[in-house]
């Protein structure tokens, strides 16, 4: 009996390639792979009580992600990507990154954008947590709108965040901004394509697993 999780998602994974029962594996998952978005989706469409099927779709349905968008199609349901909120720099943080914003400003005035732009990409690369609720993430989100909102549009530059890929909707930003690996710019108009890459890309991935294993077979 197979406990390992990543040997049991393989064998789920082939399951659903060959459109078998998945309830036999999903039960030897632990409980920490439970919880992932892919194994809660395909535990509810294995359901039986409908009921709880639904409950479940609906609860998936309100996250962010490829298998929260399936489980609004389970739902008959348009999929509403969540928004997240994007937080303005507190006046404790303008003051603590004054020296920062400071000398990016100056480099700008002085037309030395390609300096101000290696400044800005190595300090928002590296920032570090702060006390309280403010992640790494949130901090560079507060970042990325206080470059917008000092209209320096003219930086294209690509933000690596270190935490896990999102779909952040951040509407009317006209600087790329690199999540993981998804490229988010002028979110209104290139939602349905950056769904559309998830997708496929998720599809692909799969049926290259399914490949993989079909030969191990």
């Amino acid at each position: 009996m197979l406990k390992t999780d990543n040997l049991t998602e393989r064998r789920l994974r082939m399951a659903i390639w060959q459109k078998a029962d998945l309830n036999e594996w999903l039960v030897l998952l632990s409980q920490q792979a439970k919880e992932k978005a892919e194994w809660r989706y395909w535990a509810a469409k294995e359901e039986k009580n409908e009921a709880k099927r639904k409950v479940d779709f609906e609860s998936l349905a309100k996250e962010r992600g490829f298998y929260a968008m399936l489980a609004a199609q389970q739902l008959g349901i348009v999929y509403q990507i969540p928004m997240l909120e994007v937080p303005e720099l507190t006046q404790a943080q303008l003051e603590l990154y004054a020296n920062q914003l400071a000398r990016i400003q100056e480099l700008r005035e002085l037309g030395q954008f390609d300096q101000a732009r290696k400044i800005w990409i190595d300090w928002i690369k590296n920032i570090k947590p702060e006390a309280g609720e403010n992640t790494p993430t949130k901090i560079q989100l507060a970042l990325i709108k206080y470059a917008k909102d000092k209209n320096w549009y003219d930086w294209r530059w690509k933000v690596q965040f270190k935490q896990k890929p999102l779909i952040i909707l951040i509407c009317d930003y006209r600087m790329p901004i690199r999540i993981g690996s998804i490229y988010i710019c002028k979110i209104k108009k290139s939602a349905k394509r950056l769904l559309r890459r998830l997708l496929v890309k998720k599809v692909r991935g799969m049926l290259r697993l399914n490949r993989t294993l079909m030969r191990e077979g």
